[in-house]
Formats: structure tokens, C-alpha cells, sequence
């Protein structure tokens, strides 16, 4: 006989075992006394797992208790913490007993004697450096006298026993069968790319010096910039790609500058001299003092590429077009670089641009197209909420075969990096509510579809199914399985394997 005692927060199995199968030995034909059973109780809570194993207990009777605590999800033994046995009578603790670690951790023993017979409520205190908890179990029954009984073996012919401590030896998982919506779904390979005015590159817009701009400092990878940010400053250089040529052209500026000062004292003395008149030193003065800023000019650009502090009002102050990152740079302060050389890349990636890779003849199978998933690096799938409407290309990628379809989303929590490509899910069908499992937990046992039942702490039941749709690791369960009940996802096939490994005779031992 199975009770179960439902308490909010989590689900609690209570066994009582029920006596021999009278169709397999008649115990007045062969006088043999009344059998004696074992009890187990087991509970589940969100972060743990709860078995407990008794003898029927007699009052004034020392009998060994045994408490497995294991931790979830990751199905582990419990550590650093501490047990009591709590038996109440109407809200009061009438005995209570702390458990003793066993040496193996997660399991606690005890030998345990009620001073009296009755009927208690049981619970659990447990204790732990953070916190503490009360953990009511179900009742219990302490009988009045010790039956003159041997020990009946407490499992059903169907059901495996696979002991706790090789549970916590192996990867171990267990999951309840929910009630929810499962459709059908078509996988595509997806791409994520940048949105177009979010990805700049910032090029020379002439040839020239590449220089910190004044009072800033010269960017570095990942650093973030807003709009109108200097980044750098570009002095042209006229005609130069190196300093051979501009020294070049420093000789050539000086030479017509020293001409122009000539021929600016030569016209001063003739026009003294009433030759030539006023307007004609005014043009030699005008020449004269063009060839000085050139040479001025020339020479600031040879001072700033051999180290030096010469900046003149011709360079020109690069700044960010957009809000972003800078993701590359492809010049240092002090290099000449050529028209359209690239500086930097900047990336804003608050949203990107998903590719979907969708083949034609797939196209007529979706359902919606305007409500995807995307498997993110955990496994897990979360719904994707496209910031404007998605964009079907018309055009055949002639690499594969395949049709864009464009979808611009939120990445404020950059979790997608440009670039990288991932899977999304496109709905085929309307959902429809089944009981549904993980997809790990269904096994094929000799081409019959079966799950794996978890009764109690340490008993399993192999369950035919028949399973229906699958869709993002999830599998529809469309008979021989009821929402709530406990299967086993990670580690199932063993526990099959131990059941074919054991005899088949776990009836009595007398």
C-alpha cells in the first residue's frame, strides 16, 4: 500500500508494505508466523531528497533507523549538515533523536526506541551552517508488542531496486512529468550579425600623420566610446607617404620660401627706387607669405612624426560616429597612413541581426515565423522577441540553397556575439497539451518506447509508453504515464541494466 501525504513545496511518498502474496504461500497451511515489514517514507523538496528505512517499529524496542539525505538537482549526498527525528503527538515533541552521521555522507543512522506505543506524527529537523527547517513526513505507527516474524523481502515483483549509495556514483538525475504545451518545431542554423548602422569602420579620410588627439588618449580594444568622441587626429601630409618624402618636400617649401623673400627684397629696392610700383610689393609679400606657412606647415608634420609637439590648425580631429565598442585598431599614434586606410571598428551590439538559414522547401511547414526560439549555451530555449517585424530575402543563397529571413533583437545583455552562429525554432503545428518529460528520460528497450518510474528513495519501476511529439529535448508522453509522477533522466539505462543484472526472485527470504 502507497500513501501519499501532500504538503505545499513538495511531494512525499510514505510506504507501508503490505503482506506476503497470499496466491504464493498460505500462512495457515504452513503455521508460520506473522511477517514482519519494513517501512520506507520518501520526500522530495526542490533542493533535496529525503528516504528513510525502518524496521515496524515496537515501542521499548531499539531499532536501526536509516536517513539518505541527497542534495539536488545535482543528486549528491548531503554535506555539513545535521539530522533529528522529531515524533509529535498534537503539536508536541514528545521523543526526539539525533541522527549520527554513518561515516558515508548523506546517510545517518540510528538506533531508535519509542517508550510508547501510538500513533506519531513525524518530522525532520534539519540543520545546516546557513539555516535550519522542520520538515513534517507523514505518521507513523509504534506497536505495542514485537511480532514473532522474519523479514519480508518489501518490493513489488516489478519493481528495481537500485540502492542509493550507486546513485550518488554516477551521473544521477531524476525529473517530475509535467502537464504543459509541446508543438512540433523545425530547426535552422542561424548566423548573428551586426545591424548595419551599428557597425562603423572609421577611415583615414586623407593621407597623413596619425596622432593622439589634443587632450584625449588613444583608444584601446573593448573600450567603450559615445558619439563626438575624439579618437584621433590626422595631419595631412601633401603628396608624402614616408619621411624620405617629406623631407622632400620640407627642401622644396624652404627653397621657394628663400626665393620669395628674394624676390620680396628685390621689389622693395626697385620699387624705392621708383621702378616698380606699391601693388607689386604687395603680390610679393602675399607669395612670400604663402611659401612661409606651407614650409610652417611641412615642418609641424616632420615634428610630430619624430616625437615632437607641433600641431598647427590643419589636423583634422577624427570623432565616433556612433555609441559602441571599439573591436579593432589598425593604426598607432605616430604612423602615416594612405586615404581610406582603417583606424578603427566600432560595434554596437545592445541589438544584433539573426540570419536565419531557412530552405524553401521548409518555408511552408512553419506555422509562425513571428514567434522563435533560440537555444542558448546552457540547452535552454527562450522565446525571442523581435524588435521590428522579421524580413523574409526572396533571393536563394547560392552556397546552399537556403533563404534569409532577418530578425533585428534585443542583446542589452550581450549574451550573442556577432558572428557566431547558434539554432532557432521555428513552430510547425499548434501546440497541444500532453504530459511531457525530458527527451533523455525515454529509453528504447528491444524497440519498446519506456520510461523509467522513481517510487521511493531507492525502488524504480520500468514503465511502457507511448510517447508523441518531440521538440527541443522534450517529449510528448501520450499513454502510460501521469503528470507528477518521478522519472529518471540521467542514468535510466543503468538502472534498466540492474534489473536484468538481479534475480528476478525478490519475493520473500525465510
Amino acid at each position: 500500500m502507497k500513501i501519499k501525504h501532500s504538503l505545499p513545496g513538495f511531494l512525499i511518498v510514505f510506504m507501508l508494505l503490505t503482506a506476503c502474496d497470499l496466491l504464493e504461500h498460505d500462512h495457515h497451511e504452513h503455521a508460520e508466523p506473522e511477517e514482519q515489514h519494513q517501512q520506507r517514507m520518501t520526500l522530495w523538496k526542490d533542493d533535496l531528497e529525503l528516504y528513510i528505512k525502518f524496521d515496524t517499529a515496537v515501542a521499548g524496542l531499539s531499532q536501526d533507523w536509516v536517513v539518505y539525505l541527497t542534495q539536488l538537482p545535482g543528486y549528491e549526498p548531503a554535506r555539513n549538515i545535521s539530522l533529528e527525528l522529531q515524533f509529535q503527538v498534537g503539536g508536541e515533541v514528545r521523543w526526539r533523536y539525533q541522527m549520527t552521521e554513518s561515516g558515508i555522507q548523506g546517510m545517518f543512522t540510528k538506533e531508535i526506541a519509542i517508550p510508547e506505543a501510538g500513533q506519531y506524527d513525524l518530522s525532520v529537523a534539519i540543520t545546516t551552517a546557513q539555516d535550519s527547517q522542520t520538515i513534517a513526513l507523514g505518521t507513523v505507527d509504534i506497536a505495542g508488542s514485537k511480532p514473532l516474524a522474519q523479514q519480508h523481502s518489501d518490493r513489488n515483483d516489478d519493481e528495481i531496486l537500485f540502492p542509493k549509495l550507486q546513485q550518488w556514483h554516477m551521473p544521477f538525475a531524476t525529473a517530475v512529468a509535467q502537464e504543459d504545451l509541446i508543438a512540433p518545431q523545425l530547426l535552422v542554423s542561424t548566423r548573428v550579425e551586426s545591424i548595419p548602422d551599428k557597425f562603423v569602420r572609421l577611415l583615414m579620410p586623407a593621407t597623413g600623420l596619425v596622432g593622439i588627439p589634443e587632450g584625449g588618449q588613444w583608444p584601446s580594444v573593448g573600450m567603450e566610446v559615445s558619439v563626438g568622441q575624439p579618437l584621433a587626429q590626422v595631419l595631412p601630409v601633401s603628396g608624402g607617404e614616408d619621411m624620405g618624402q617629406l623631407q622632400l618636400e620640407i627642401v622644396e617649401a624652404n627653397e621657394r620660401y628663400r626665393l620669395a623673400r628674394s624676390e620680396l627684397e628685390r621689389v622693395r629696392s626697385l620699387n624705392e627706387q621708383g621702378v616698380v610700383a606699391d601693388r607689386r610689393i604687395e603680390q610679393a609679400e602675399a607669395e612670400a607669405n604663402v611659401a612661409r606657412h606651407t614650409l610652417r606647415r611641412l615642418e609641424s608634420q616632420r615634428d610630430l612624426l619624430l616625437g615632437g609637439s607641433a600641431v598647427n590648425n590643419t589636423a583634422l580631429v577624427l570623432r565616433a560616429p556612433i555609441n559602441g565598442l571599439i573591436v579593432s585598431i589598425e593604426s598607432a599614434p605616430g604612423e602615416i597612413a594612405g586615404t581610406g586606410d582603417r583606424l578603427f571598428t566600432i560595434l554596437d551590439d545592445s541589438r544584433v541581426r539573426l540570419n536565419a538559414q531557412i530552405f524553401p522547401a521548409d518555408l511552408e511547414s512553419i506555422d509562425v515565423l513571428t514567434e522563435p526560439l533560440l537555444r542558448q549555451a546552457d540547452g535552454q530555449w527562450v522565446r525571442l522577441e523581435p524588435m521590428t517585424p522579421g524580413m523574409l530575402l526572396r533571393t536563394i543563397d547560392a552556397n546552399d540553397g537556403s533563404a534569409s529571413f532577418l530578425m533585428d533583437v534585443d542583446n542589452s545583455n550581450q549574451n550573442l556575439i556577432t558572428g557566431s552562429r547558434l539554432s532557432i525554432a521555428f513552430r510547425t503545428a499548434e501546440a497541444q497539451r500532453h504530459v511531457v518529460v525530458p527527451a533523455t528520460a525515454l529509453l528504447d528497450d528491444d524497440g519498446v518506447s519506456i520510461v523509467i518510474v522513481q517510487v521511493d528513495g531507492e525502488s524504480f519501476q520500468r514503465r511502457i509508453v507511448r510517447p508523441g511529439v518531440r521538440a527541443l529535448g522534450q517529449v510528448a508522453i501520450l499513454e502510460g504515464l501521469a503528470a507528477g509522477e518521478r522519472i529518471v533522466t540521467l542514468g535510466a539505462y543503468t538502472v534498466l541494466l540492474a534489473a536484468r543484472e538481479t534475480s528476478t526472485d525478490v519475493g520473500h527470504t525465510h
